[in-house]
């Protein structure tokens, strides 16, 4: 028995796959060839691929700061209108840093709560406190645990050798 097979006309733009349903693609030849030379390209050469990657990060963020900065620095300068909440100018113009340090003061400052609570600092310091506390504190429990542990195991193995050797008759 002789089994002949004969595949003509394949190219790159052959359908292998037919999109069956709603979010199924259709692939080409191509596209597989395609998929399995990145997958082998990143496979044997992912260490120089992240290098690359984070290369292309930093020089990306590089560009947007240079960009950016002059945009910022000119809108911080620039002077602008203090108004109500109906829209009517208060006052003379101001540069935006003049409001927004105005505007870290009374934050700092306000204290929540109806005037009752910690202001925001007072808060963030008793926070920072109080974590750090937490961390030594844990650290120092730690250390003991590990040290009554410790001296429990030796006390354990002196009692039980003492308790084998009367056991044994010695």
């Amino acid at each position: 028995m002789q089994i002949e097979i004969n595949v003509s006309d394949v190219t790159l733009d052959s359908i292998v796959h037919d999109g069956d349903g709603e979010y199924a693609r259709t692939e080409r030849l191509a596209d597989i060839v395609a998929d399995r030379m990145v997958q082998r390209f990143i496979g044997d050469h992912s260490d120089e691929y992240q290098a690359m990657a984070r290369e292309v990060y930093r020089v990306r963020e590089s560009v947007i700061r240079e960009l950016v900065t002059p945009v910022i620095t000119e809108a911080i300068e620039k002077s602008v209108q203090k108004t109500n909440t109906y829209g009517e100018p208060i006052g003379p113009a101001v540069s935006l840093r003049e409001v927004i340090v105005d505007e870290a003061k009374k934050m700092l400052s306000t204290r929540g709560d109806y005037g009752r609570g910690d202001s925001l600092v007072q808060k963030v310091i008793k926070d920072a406190v109080g974590s750090a506390l937490r961390n030594e504190l844990a650290t120092v429990l730690k250390e003991e645990k590990d040290k009554v542990v410790a001296a429990v195991r030796a006390q354990a193995a002196t009692l039980i050798a003492d308790a084998v050797a009367k056991g044994v008759g010695r």
